[in-house]
């Protein structure tokens, strides 16, 4: 509830996920807004069983999945729900996301591979971009052959673009 209360002035906001799971956080918090556009990336095997709860959920709400079209403006524009595996998040049209939202994902990924994704989602995002991923030395992942996965301080988030809450 806490995230769509940021987006409740938006006519029609416009929520991202990258790592969305099954789609029971989309749920929750979708279900007090009112004309919402949602959009998750996530792995292709997971993407499967987000797309089916959340089409399953929302019968009403008209969906894009993998291959059907591409992501752009007008697709967005088309859609209630968007699906696709997260290498598609490169292709976001500047500036179209309201709300982003990372929990936890980041932080278990290479680091080139974080920040190309965190670039992506800073690119793709108008106004807020919340994340809750691993904070400190300690909570690093290891994998081995010094290569050590990202903790939030390293994103390369722009400042002057988006204002860190604590």
């Amino acid at each position: 509830k806490l995230l769509a209360n940021l987006v409740t002035d938006f006519d029609q906001p416009v929520i991202s996920d990258l790592g969305g799971g099954s789609g029971r956080t989309a749920y929750s918090m979708l279900q007090n807004l009112k004309g919402w556009k949602y959009m998750n990336f996530d792995l292709p095997e997971v993407l499967a069983v987000g797309s089916f709860f959340l089409m399953k959920n929302y019968p009403e709400k008209k969906a894009l999945l993998y291959g059907e079209s591409s992501i752009s403006t007008k697709a967005i524009e088309e859609n209630d729900l968007i699906l696709l595996p997260s290498f598609e998040l490169q292709n976001l049209p500047p500036k179209c996301v309201d709300l982003f939202i990372n929990r936890l994902s980041l932080g278990e990924m290479f680091s080139d591979t974080a920040f190309a994704l965190v670039k992506d989602i800073c690119s793709a995002t108008r106004k807020y971009f919340f994340h809750m991923n691993h904070d400190g030395r300690l909570s690093r992942y290891d994998y081995g052959d010094n290569a050590r996965g990202p903790i939030a301080n390293d994103y390369p988030i722009p400042e002057n673009e988006f204002k860190l809450l604590v």
